[in-house]
């Protein structure tokens, strides 16, 4: 029986100090583990090629997009995305499909296009079904990067 409540308070003891390390290591990296949460657009592993289609599927990509430096620069700044929300009412700008390529498995985004209406941000990018907080707000440097010289979205030929 003592040798039982000796082994009980040896794994308490344990999982105490455990808990206690848990705590202060979380205390140290606050700051990290919060900027993990209000930045970062989840780029995917392995990405080497971003292609954009217009809201009508055609390909729009501009040529710009074909310098892996230029795409390398990109793929930087939007790991450095804030998070952001939809608005109530949400601006629509012009929509565009965003791919990612040369991964494990390419993944597709919808990018609005802001800059051209009343709105005095860049724009926004997210998943095809975006949780609540699966939106990221881009400057227009970075819009501009994806889309400019590429036909306006939403025009046909």
């Amino acid at each position: 029986m003592r040798q039982a409540s000796a082994i009980g308070l040896i794994i308490l003891i344990a999982i105490a100090v455990g808990i206690s390390f848990y705590g202060l290591w979380r205390g140290e990296h606050r700051d990290e583990i919060e900027n993990g949460r209000r930045y970062g657009f989840p780029v995917p592993n392995g990405a080497t090629e971003i292609r954009v289609y217009d809201s009508d599927g055609r390909e729009v990509t501009p040529p710009q997009l074909r310098d892996p430096r230029t795409v390398a620069e990109i793929l930087d700044k939007l790991k450095q995305a804030p998070r952001s929300y939809f608005g109530d009412p949400e601006p629509m700008g012009a929509l565009y499909e965003v791919r990612f390529l040369g991964g494990s498995e390419p993944s597709a985004f919808q990018l609005n296009d802001l800059r051209p209406g009343p709105s005095s941000l860049g724009g926004k990018i997210y998943p095809r079904n975006p949780g609540r907080d699966e939106v990221w707000q881009l400057p227009s440097n970075v819009i501009s990067l994806l889309v400019d010289t590429a036909e306006p979205a939403g025009l046909t030929a």
